[in-house]
């Protein structure tokens, strides 16, 4: 995913748990010139609102065609693998339980009980 700012010539892909959200505030309001609130976007998180506005404005086709980026300074963010992973780690198991989650689901279970008992 990106975030654009045509104004200034910069765009940066934003890579998942190497501060996204943080990343997409900041660009929102470099834009719109106002704080991010979900509450102008129907609920809708960051992500999901940029995701939106780059394949209408910039990223049409599949593939997407990045000429439409050509002029603009590219960057993205990255973080140590350990602690990328601990945080990940964090986050989608633990505080959203998304192992959790599909070990319930029954379908999953009966295709592969045996396999990750001890999960």
């Amino acid at each position: 995913m990106l975030a654009v700012s045509p104004e200034h010539k910069l765009a940066c892909v934003l890579a998942p748990k190497c501060m996204t959200t943080t990343l997409g505030h900041v660009f929102y309001e470099a834009r719109f010139g106002k704080p991010f609130s979900k509450d102008d976007h129907g609920g809708r998180y960051v992500h999901n609102v940029w995701r939106h506005l780059l394949e209408s404005e910039y990223l049409r086709g599949d593939p997407p065609d990045f000429g439409t980026l050509s002029g603009y300074s590219i960057f993205t963010v990255i973080r140590d693998p350990v602690e990328r992973l601990i945080s990940a780690y964090q986050n989608r198991i633990l505080q959203h339980g998304d192992l959790r989650k599909v070990w319930n689901r029954p379908e999953w279970r009966k295709k592969n009980l045996g396999r990750f008992e001890d999960l």
